[in-house]
């Protein structure tokens, strides 16, 4: 995965002779402001921390937060207003069209239901009041001719609006509804900037003819203006108030920002001057402002960002600086890989030191646009668009002397041999030319029209891409070159090529967004299908191992491949760079850094993928191939099923899995047999069966075929593969692990595609995770502790978090209809009660909520915090957190929604019925190790051994009859119910009568734990039984029916038989339906019993239509719970 370090973002976007109005936050310290389509918030305390806007469809203009700071409106040229919030992914509030031209400037009203929006236009609309939700004007602005520059909202009541413009006039207005009270013609120039005083006692206008005019707020009249005395000498572009209302901060043309005191008598003087640090040139003029908090903040012409301290005026201030335009080029300092280097068309080149950021400007002595930058053995080599190559030496942090050549073309590609630095390769329109130093070797007319290049490092070989998209390799004697080879595999223009550092690779892409990595030897194609871009491929950089291959697309996104590892396994950045990706390169291994069309220079660290896995084969190489965090593997099953989830329609997942597997024999037949693989694993349904072999199957060897069986404990321990077998829920033992310290057996994260992992409380969780180890991690402390996002937890408890889960819908309680993720967290955010959340929910939805959903909300939530895991240290059940006292005090069967306690049974057979027990810790020991069927409760046995008696081997008869054998076992049925299941279709009244005529008498101590001895007694002796060529050998409680699709069925092949033939739609429901068979054991005596047949269900086979109605109702519902959720939460 790809992660975003820094951002070295983009300065504002300056145009000369006008100012630029930037804003600021004062609770979260930040700014805004503009530069194209993106609108920059900039955290002057974390210069690092940028985020930016882009969803602007023209080029911003002016960006202001409203008075809570939740909210941002901005503007853009085609008189647009946009307003988003600040969190949650910047979601889009409204949109609205206020202006029919250019919006100058933007301000809200002290209450946030008002903005007012000033700009150009045609007529009379130069100015805009409106409501903030519904767009509709709150006043009519008459009074001005000309495009309006300024406008300013007072900050107290009663209301007041002043605009200013290019008419000379300052505008006064009352309201609301405003209407045009007064006006000023007082300035004999641009008015520029008009701004309230924070404590709204008064308003002042400054001008290019260099005044500044305050005025009464309440009144709009005319109090005083700035002195003259040691005044701007140019126009004076922006203005800003202190915090005290007390002081004013100006800049001017002059290129000086000055601190004015304001007296009493509304006379302003100045108080300090703050020079320009620049070098006095035409990019040093001030052009932009603002006062805040503590900074005081000034934006030159060049877009440079300077910060001073307003206790500490006379320290030095922090510059920040960057792009203004298009950022084409990325290089590397050879003797610094911290130190970048970017360079944008407009030529300038900026330094950058990775952790630092801005790191300065290479001043150069001819400024010529930049269209490729190469740096090599501290020289700068770079063409534009002027016909001109040219080499600038670098000497310390400068520019020094330059040589340029003019090769008589435009430069179209620019190419460097690195171990011969004066050798370059330029490609232009009908060839390429050969330059050594600053002098044309050779131009050559290839015959083709020519649009990318590269040259070998040792400046023997060289690459040339066409417009008919084929390469053509030449080898490189003298002036001259030599077709070697002709590649053809691109379908489009090539827009770049590039050799790997150890030139063993070169990677090529095209216009029609594929890239190709080639090996230079063979000229055969070694890594293919990167087609995963959707519009033209820019530039392709290469990791210093030659391991990755990175490319950047005018798609705005960066792909990363791994060469030795299919395409399909890429690391995908999306919208990295607003309007396009120009160029790519790798700093070392793990850092990547990227450049595009919005100005900004961005970090990245990518890390590969930690684990590789793609079939059961491969889970024994996960101990080889793991790294940290995962410092040990944990398997977890789990197939006994709770009360709560009784309600949940067993079909659904039949439908689901019968689904895939018809789409995917229809796409085997369309020969897409990807797409296909990924079908028939949906329609994959996992049984305790599988579970068991796979377990076996790490610790067996297979040596000349036959299988040589060693303890199941010593290998998994010798691979470091630790696995548990969940008693109930999988997601509640997980959650109950991950919370465990790494001493103690804990496990770092969870991977797992539920989400209902989050209710359970799990700490980590990795979501959406490929074969390749691509996931998104959610880490609860970070969703609890994220401060300035939404939605947001800080005022959350567990409890509430979990209620909030529960109420939008999870495996053990349905959904309200119209209630999801984002409904459920309003309702509980609001109230803080889940009692009174429900209450409200109730009242709203009463109509369609099930009359017992509080009885159901209340068992669901119980079961999230206090669901029965099984304890590896004392290995025991135990509740996942302490039962509270009001259920401390409920009886065991009381609270078997939580899972039985520990596991409560119906014995049956012929002669026994209905008899609840609990089972004993060393049945559930043999559950978590793997060693005994948590559904049918008997012992696995799967690699019989010749030699041993055949008496322990599970027998099914219809007919018991009693074993006169000394030492022999009797074996008893275990019906795993609930009472909630009985309640269907077949009372528990008359399936208790039914059966009253066989209930004994009298049961005996000795019949009650027959079954669980003969359990122990398979644990104690797993390979007692010998198995001839002919017999059936059957799963203990149930058929032993293997699926097709079963990987382990060729495996033992020679040890199982299958006894019927299952069609596999019926199979893949096996989970789901397992618990609804009920399965006579009798005492086995003879060989007759091992044919009979088994016991028919006391449950009727209609008891699954009258469940249909809730399957449906719930599938879809299911099916994008868990996607939404994770969405939900993504934006913490």
């Amino acid at each position: 995965m790809a992660q975003l370090a820094e951002t070295y973002a983009c300065v504002p976007s300056t145009e000369r002779g006008r100012g630029i109005l930037i804003s600021g936050d004062s609770k979260s310290n930040s700014i805004l402001y503009c530069n194209g389509r993106s609108v920059i918030i900039r955290y002057l305390d974390r210069p690092l921390e940028v985020q930016v806007y882009g969803e602007h469809a023209y080029p911003a203009t002016v960006a202001r937060y409203s008075p809570n700071g939740e909210w941002i409106a901005s503007a853009d040229v085609s008189g647009t207003v946009r307003i988003w919030g600040t969190r949650n992914e910047f979601v889009l509030k409204k949109e609205f069209r206020v202006l029919s031209g250019r919006i100058d400037d933007l301000q809200w009203s002290p209450d946030g239901q008002r903005i007012v929006a000033s700009g150009d236009g045609k007529g009379k609309s130069l100015v805009r009041a409106f409501m903030w939700d519904s767009g509709t004007n709150v006043g009519d602005f008459d009074g001005h001719s000309r495009r309006v520059l300024s406008c300013a909202f007072k900050p107290t009541r009663p209301f007041r609006i002043v605009t200013c413009g290019e008419d000379f006039l300052v505008n006064f207005y009352e309201g609301p509804p405003f209407k045009f009270k007064l006006s000023h013609r007082d300035h004999s120039n641009f008015v520029n900037c008009v701004r309230f005083s924070p404590d709204g006692s008064k308003f002042i206008s400054v001008g290019s003819d260099k005044k500044g005019i305050i005025y009464d707020a309440k009144t709009g009249d005319i109090i005083g203006e700035l002195s003259s005395e040691d005044g701007h000498k140019g126009s004076i572009y922006a203005i800003s108030w202190s915090p005290n209302s007390k002081q004013v901060l100006t800049v001017s043309a002059d290129k000086s920002a000055k601190i004015w005191e304001i007296s009493d008598d509304n006379i302003g003087k100045v108080k300090k001057t703050l020079p320009c640090p620049g070098s006095g040139g035409v990019d040093d003029m001030l052009v932009g402002c603002l006062w805040q908090n503590d900074h005081i903040v000034t934006v030159s012409l060049g877009g440079t960002i300077f910060l001073y301290s307003a206790s500490d005026l006379d320290k030095a201030p922090l510059s920040l600086s960057g792009h203004m335009k298009n950022v084409s080029s990325l290089a590397l300092l050879k003797n610094d890989p911290k130190v970048i280097l970017s360079s944008s068309y407009d030529g300038l080149i900026v330094k950058w030191l990775q952790g630092i950021g801005y790191y300065g400007k290479l001043e150069r002595k001819v400024i010529s646009q930049i269209k490729c930058l190469a740096l090599v053995e501290e020289e700068i080599v770079s063409s534009g668009f002027d016909n001109k190559v040219w080499r600038v030496s670098l000497q310390g942090d400068q520019c020094g002397n330059a040589e340029c050549v003019d090769i008589g073309n435009q430069p179209k590609d620019l190419s460097l041999a690195l171990l011969s630095p004066d050798l370059a390769l330029v490609s232009i329109d009908t060839g390429v030319v050969l330059l050594s130093g600053s002098k044309v070797v050779s131009t050559i007319d290839l015959g083709f029209t020519v649009t990318a290049s590269a040259i070998a490092p040792n400046g023997t070989e060289a690459i040339v891409g066409g417009q008919d998209g084929k390469l053509h390799v030449y080898s490189i004697t003298g002036d001259t070159l030599n077709e070697e080879a002709v590649l053809e595999k691109h379908r489009g223009a090539i827009t770049v090529i590039r050799y790997s550092p150890d030139v063993s690779m070169f990677a090529s892409a095209d216009a029609n967004r594929e890239a190709v990595v080639w090996d230079c030897a063979s000229r055969e194609v070694k890594l293919k299908n990167m087609l995963y871009h959707t519009a033209r491929i820019n530039c392709i950089a290469w990791s210093p191992d030659s391991s990755m291959v990175a490319t950047g697309s005018l798609d705005t996104c960066i792909i990363i491949y791994e060469v030795d590892k299919p395409a399909s396994s890429r690391i995908t950045i999306k919208g990295a760079h607003l309007g396009g990706v120009y160029g790519l390169v790798f700093t070392d291994e793990h850092s990547l850094v990227s450049s595009g069309e919005d100005a900004c220079i961005r970090l990245w660290t990518v890390t590969p993928q930690r684990i590789s896995y793609s079939s059961v084969k491969e889970l024994s190489n996960w101990q080889r191939i793991r790294r940290e965090p995962f410092n040990s593997t944990k398997l977890q099953t789990n197939f006994a099923r709770m009360k709560t989830k009784s309600h949940l329609p067993s079909h659904r997942p039949n439908r689901r899995r019968k689904a895939n597997r018809d789409m995917a024999m229809e796409k085997l037949k369309d020969g897409d047999a990807n797409t296909a693989s990924e079908l028939f694993q949906r329609a994959v349904s996992i049984t305790p069966l599988m579970a068991h072999r796979l377990i076996q199957s790490l610790a067996s060897i297979e040596i000349t075929g036959a299988h040589k069986v060693f303890g199941s404990n010593s290998i998994l321990r010798s691979e470091n593969i630790e696995f548990v077998v969940a008693p109930y829920e999988a997601d509640a033992q997980l959650a109950y692990l991950a919370g465990l310290e790494a001493e103690e057996g804990g496990v770092v994260a969870v991977i797992s595609e539920d989400s209902d992992l989050l209710a359970y409380g799990c700490p980590a969780i990795v979501f959406k995770m490929d074969r390749y180890g691509n996931g998104e991690e959610i880490m609860l402390n970070k969703v609890f502790n994220a401060d300035g996002h939404v939605p947001s937890f800080k005022n959350f408890d567990t409890e509430l978090f979990t209620g909030m889960c529960v109420m939008a819908g999870c495996d053990f309680l349905p959904s309200v209809p119209g209630i999801g993720i984002a409904k459920a967290y309003n309702l509980v955010a609001k109230y803080r009660n889940l009692a009174r959340a429900l209450s409200v929910l109730k009242f709203e939805k009463g109509k369609i909520m099930p009359e017992d959903y509080d009885t159901a909300f209340k068992e669901a939530l119980a079961v999230f915090q206090h669901a029965r895991v099984y304890d590896i240290v004392s290995k025991q059940l135990k509740p996942l957190k302490p039962l509270p006292a009001e259920l401390l005090h409920c009886q065991n069967e009381e609270l078997d929604f939580l899972g039985p306690y520990p596991f409560r049974f119906l014995l049956f057979s012929v002669n026994i019925s209905f008899v609840v027990r609990d089972l004993s810790p060393s049945l559930v020991i043999a559950i978590a190790e793997g060693n005994l069927d948590p559904c049918t409760m008997q012992a696995f046995d799967y690699f019989p051994q010749p030699g041993h008696d055949s008496a322990n081997r599970l027998l099914r008869q219809e007919e018991p009859t009693e074993s006169t054998e000394e030492g022999c076992f009797t074996t008893l049925s275990f019906l795993k119910t609930h009472r909630k299941r009985i309640r269907g279709d077949t009372p528990l009244d008359s399936v208790t009568n039914s059966l009253e005529e066989r209930k004994p008498k009298e049961i005996t101590q000795e019949v009650l734990h027959a079954s669980e001895a003969l359990a122990l007694e398979k644990l104690a002796f797993p390979l007692r039984e010998e198995v001839s060529k002919g017999n059936q050998d059957v799963s203990l409680g149930c058929p032993l029916n293997i699926p097709n699709n079963n990987p382990f069925k060729k495996w033992k092949q020679n040890e199982v038989q299958l006894n019927q033939t299952v069609p596999v739609d019926e199979q893949a429901s096996e989970v789901t339906d397992i618990e609804n068979s009920v399965t006579s054991c009798m005492t086995p005596v003879s060989q007759e019993s091992v044919d009979s047949k088994p016991a028919k269900s006391v449950y009727p086979k209609n008891r699954r239509k009258s469940e249909k109605s809730l399957k449906q109702n719930r599938c879809n519902h299911v099916e994008s719970k868990k996607s939404s959720i994770l969405n939900f939460f993504s934006r913490v």
